[in-house]
């Protein structure tokens, strides 16, 4: 996919996050609504700059904004991953069941802690 589009699609989550309009957004970073429009859709790359004021707004590193990694910051806490929690997501992905496990979360957990029990 387009850097520039996964781009767009970050800023998106994190104004839609917080609940925010494109103006509403624009006004705080400065720009007008028509700007992260265009951003949002992969029309226009942000400066770096302005991919900064994004990052410090929503309180993301920067490498979450640019789409290159997937651990960003809910509002209320910070999200880190160990390397053996990193591995753990990796293998999990090239199970069969890994759309069924991500649609619901609680149920598998419950299975496994109902098989490993006895651990």
């Amino acid at each position: 996919m387009d850097r520039v589009v996964v781009i767009g699609e970050r800023i998106r989550k994190l104004r839609n996050s917080k609940g925010l309009t494109q103006k509403e957004l624009g006004k705080l970073l400065n720009m007008n609504k028509t700007t992260i429009s265009h951003y949002e859709k992969g029309e226009r790359s942000p400066s770096i700059e302005t991919l900064i004021k994004i990052s410090d707004y929503f309180k993301v590193d920067i490498k979450y904004t640019l789409g290159m990694n997937n651990i960003g910051k809910s509002p209320d806490r910070e999200i880190t991953l160990s390397d053996e929690e990193i591995e753990f997501i990796i293998e999990i992905r090239k199970i069969s069941v890994y759309k069924n496990i991500i649609k619901n979360p609680v149920n598998y957990a419950k299975i496994i802690d109902i098989k490993t029990n006895g651990y």
